[in-house]
């Protein structure tokens, strides 16, 4: 509602910084470690998603931005976002669910 407390008394929002996924950056404050160990570190604490793809596919915080994007005013689609995926098609992408992407995960 503050958002829309300010655009509704006139002023006008310039940026929002923040973290719009917690998986993702709990991910990335992770100082070093296996990527496919530290997506399975997440899940188990309940960070992800029950599918990680879903996180990493920058889906999640696309939805966000225009949430907050149409809060302050402006008129956007998801397909106005541009969508930059932690993983590579060729791991986020292919046969075999959840399982298949971890497999890809430690290629």
């Amino acid at each position: 509602s503050t958002i829309r407390d300010l655009v509704g008394s006139g002023d006008t929002i310039l940026s929002i910084n923040g973290i719009m996924s917690g998986s993702l950056g709990w991910l990335m404050s992770q100082p070093s470690g296996p990527f496919k160990v530290l997506v399975e570190k997440a899940g188990t604490l309940g960070f992800t998603e029950p599918d990680p793809r879903q996180d990493l596919s920058g889906n999640d915080v696309a939805r966000k931005v225009v949430i907050l994007a149409r809060c302050c005013g402006l008129d956007i689609e998801l397909a106005d976002v541009d969508i930059q995926p932690v993983c590579p098609p060729e791991i986020m992408e292919g046969d075999g669910g959840v399982e298949g992407f971890y497999k890809r995960l430690e290629q």
